[in-house]
């Protein structure tokens, strides 16, 4: 056993075994190309990749909903949240704002909707 273990203390690492603080120059190349990308995207956008400080609370709906039902939003977000669909392309159109209930009432059924989800997949 110890003759074994002599052996493996003194063998060279293969050219898949990592010493420590090794570091792979592939995964390293790989890394920061990743992370020049994504610093070249938020600069892009003009930001560092949050939503826009100006950002209208009817832009802040469309972007919650239209991530739940795609383009064809207005409707089905409308029904969800008890507003007519024409109230919301007035606000769309910024004929008026939504009052903030109607935001509050869109993250709500946002929550909801990825609960329902969440629970759906553990079935």
């Amino acid at each position: 056993m110890a003759d074994v273990l002599a052996r493996l203390a003194n063998r060279a690492p293969s050219n898949t075994e990592r010493l420590p603080g090794q570091l792979d120059l592939e995964d390293a190349i790989a890394e920061k190309v990743a992370a020049e990308a994504a610093g070249a995207a938020r600069l892009a956008i003009g930001a560092n990749g949050g939503p826009r400080l100006d950002e209208r609370d009817i832009d802040v709906v469309a972007r919650i909903a239209r991530a739940q039902y795609g383009e064809l939003w207005i409707g089905k977000i409308g029904v969800e949240i008890g507003v007519d669909h024409r109230q919301i392309r007035r606000w769309l159109a910024g004929k008026g704002t939504p009052p903030p209930t109607v935001l509050s009432c869109v993250r709500l059924q946002a929550r909801s909707h990825a609960a329902r989800i969440l629970r759906s997949r553990e079935e």
